[in-house]
């Protein structure tokens, strides 16, 4: 294995398209369920604490939201893939 490989963004990737197709039953009771109708993902983009995925229906976002980040309009954090706005201002 080279040096400069490393298996941590690899293992993110993993967990981003898991969150996208498997977390319909891990939601606590007042979070949102994951949308299993969500399509798959055409590309992902991981941050520090939160993941985009580009689907054929637009952009999904999830995770920390402290900054807007997410590009939901607001700063609440998103435990599951949240439409984000992609139109210009």
């Amino acid at each position: 294995m080279s040096p400069a490989f490393s298996s941590k963004p690899l293992m993110r990737i993993a967990l981003a398209v898991m969150l996208l197709f498997i977390c319909n039953g891990a939601a606590e009771a007042d979070e949102p369920e994951a949308d299993l109708a969500t399509p798959p993902p055409i590309t992902l983009a991981l941050g520090r604490d939160h993941t985009c995925a580009l689907v054929d229906g637009g952009l999904r976002c999830w995770g920390s939201n402290s900054f807007g980040q997410l590009g939901t309009g607001d700063n609440n954090d998103r435990p599951v893939p949240a439409p984000a706005n992609t139109r210009r201002r």
